[in-house]
């Protein structure tokens, strides 16, 4: 119970400096947390090109009717599917969580 004598919250207690604090702290957070997210986009963004790239080879060698054209298609596409995400999601880590 307040001076007053009715029930008031924590947060309706604190002095208005505090508030302005806690505020301002939660923006600063809310806006780390925005710039997190869209380089996260962004990562799943380039993994998701690099093995859309692949399968377009894959299928590129599928439709083709030179043999030896084809077999290096393949493998270009079965090695940018494998390492084209493998190497975003290496140059994430190096660049962000290091």
């Amino acid at each position: 119970m307040g001076e007053t004598g009715d029930r008031r919250t924590p947060l309706l207690q604190m002095r208005t400096e505090r508030i302005l604090r806690e505020m301002r702290n939660l923006e600063a957070q809310n806006e780390a947390d925005r710039r997190w997210h869209r380089v996260v986009r962004r990562a799943v963004l380039k993994a998701a090109a690099w093995y859309a790239l692949g399968l377009y080879l894959i299928g590129w060698a599928w439709h083709t009717t030179n043999v030896e054209l084809a077999h290096y298609l393949y493998a270009a596409g079965m090695y940018t599917c494998v390492l084209g995400h493998t190497f975003t999601a290496v140059k994430f880590w190096l660049d962000e969580l290091r």
